[in-house]
C-alpha cells in the first residue's frame, strides 16, 4: 500500500490513493472468498459434512487401522467438531468397525476417503457384507478430490450436493 500512496497520491490525491487501495482489497476479498475455493482440492471429511447435509444422519466416518499413525489427518477431530453433533470415527480394522454390538449396521451412512479405500479396500469389505449397500462416490465443485459414502440398506440416500457431484452404484454395478 506504501507503494501504491507514494504513486498514486502525489498526483490525485490521499482519496484516490485510498479509494484505489480500497478496489485491489475488496477485489482480492471477492477473489479469494469466490474463485479461488470452486477451483482448490477439498479433503474428503469436508466433502462428506456438506453431503451429509443438515440434521446428521446416524452415520461413522471411517479411518484407517492401527497400525497406521494417521492422526495427523484429524478425521476424528473434524468428525466431532465440525457438526452440529458428533459424528463417530472408527477405525476400519477389516469390517470390524461396520457391525454394531446387535449385529446389524452400526450406522445407515459410512463415510471414507480414497485413501482408505485403497489401503484396506473397504467397498469390497462392504459389498461382502452388505450385498445391497448403496455406494457413492462424492466430489468437490473443482471435480479434484472425492470421498466414498456407503449405505448398508441400500435404497435411496440423496447427497445434499448438486447432482453433477455425486454417483452411486451398487456392489454388483462397480
Amino acid at each position: 500500500f506504501e507503494a501504491l500512496r507514494r504513486r498514486v497520491a502525489p498526483r490525485s490525491g490521499v482519496a484516490a490513493g485510498l479509494a484505489v487501495a480500497l478496489a485491489i482489497a475488496i477485489g482480492g476479498a471477492w477473489y479469494f472468498h469466490r474463485v479461488t475455493p470452486p477451483l482448490l482440492a477439498q479433503s474428503s471429511v469436508g466433502i462428506a459434512l456438506r453431503a451429509l447435509g443438515e440434521p446428521p444422519r446416524e452415520a461413522v466416518f471411517l479411518t484407517h487401522s492401527p497400525p497406521a499413525e494417521l492422526d495427523w489427518l484429524y478425521v476424528d477431530l473434524m468428525a466431532a467438531a465440525i457438526p452440529a453433533e458428533p459424528i463417530e470415527a472408527r477405525p476400519y480394522q477389516d469390517g470390524a468397525a461396520l457391525i454394531g454390538p446387535d449385529g446389524r449396521p452400526r450406522a445407515e451412512l459410512f463415510f471414507y476417503s480414497p485413501a482408505l479405500e485403497q489401503d484396506e479396500r473397504v467397498t469390497a469389505g462392504i459389498c461382502a457384507r452388505f450385498a445391497g449397500a448403496a455406494l457413492y462416490v462424492l466430489r468437490d465443485p473443482a471435480g479434484i478430490s472425492a470421498s466414498h459414502a456407503a449405505r448398508p440398506a441400500g435404497g435411496a440416500w440423496l447427497p445434499a450436493l448438486p447432482a453433477p457431484q455425486w454417483e452411486v452404484s451398487g456392489c454388483g454395478r462397480r
